[in-house]
C-alpha cells in the first residue's frame, strides 16, 4: 500500500487508529452514506494505553506472561507483544506461561518479581484467581523455570488499589 509503505508505518497506524474517512470513498449509494459524518467514525480505535507497558505482559524468571487484559478496549494491545515473542529471534524460544488467548484475566501491574525465584501476584479486579492458578501450574511444570515460590495477595477492589504494584507503591 502506498499509504503505509513500511511495516513500521503500518504498525504505527494500527496504534494511532483509523477513521472511515481515510479509506477510499466510493460513490454514496444509500441514505446513511449521504448523512454519516465520516471524519468522526472510527474504523479502528486508537490504543492510547500502550503507554502502560507493564500491563500487557510480564517477564517472570526465564519466561513471560502474555496477559489477557481485563478491559476489552485494551485487549488489542497484547497483539504486538504476541508477535514479538513469537517471531523475534531473541524471544521466540522464551517460555510462555500465560497467553492472551487464555480465558481468565491477568495484568502486569499485579505481577511482581520479588527476587529471581519468588513471584507475587495480586488478586484484584483485573487479575482473577483462576489466571494465577493456571500461571502457577505452568511455571511449576517447567523444569527450567527459576520460579520456586508464588504468593497470591488478595487486594481490595478499589481504584486506589487497582494493581498490586499500586499497593506496594503506597507501602
Amino acid at each position: 500500500n502506498e499509504k503505509y509503505p513500511s511495516n513500521l508505518e503500518l504498525v504505527l497506524k494500527t496504534m494511532e487508529g483509523m477513521r472511515l474517512s481515510e479509506l477510499p470513498k466510493e460513490e454514496a449509494t444509500t441514505l446513511i452514506d449521504r448523512v454519516e459524518n465520516y471524519d468522526e467514525v472510527m474504523l479502528l480505535d486508537p490504543l492510547p494505553n500502550l503507554y502502560f507497558q507493564r500491563d500487557p505482559f510480564a517477564s517472570v524468571g526465564n519466561g513471560v506472561l502474555l496477559h489477557k487484559m481485563y478491559s476489552k478496549t485494551r485487549s488489542r494491545e497484547t497483539i504486538y507483544d504476541e508477535y514479538v515473542f513469537k517471531y523475534h529471534p531473541d524471544f521466540k524460544d522464551v517460555p510462555l506461561y500465560y497467553s492472551r488467548n487464555d480465558v481468565d484475566h491477568i495484568e502486569g501491574g499485579d505481577v511482581l518479581n520479588l527476587n529471581e525465584s519468588t513471584l507475587a501476584i495480586g488478586i484484584s479486579q483485573r487479575t482473577n484467581p483462576d489466571a494465577i492458578e493456571r500461571t502457577a501450574k505452568r511455571i511449576f511444570a517447567d523444569e527450567n523455570s527459576l520460579i520456586r515460590t508464588i504468593y497470591a495477595f488478595h487486594i481490595p477492589v478499589s481504584r486506589a488499589f487497582m494493581h498490586l504494584d499500586t499497593v506496594f507503591t503506597q507501602i
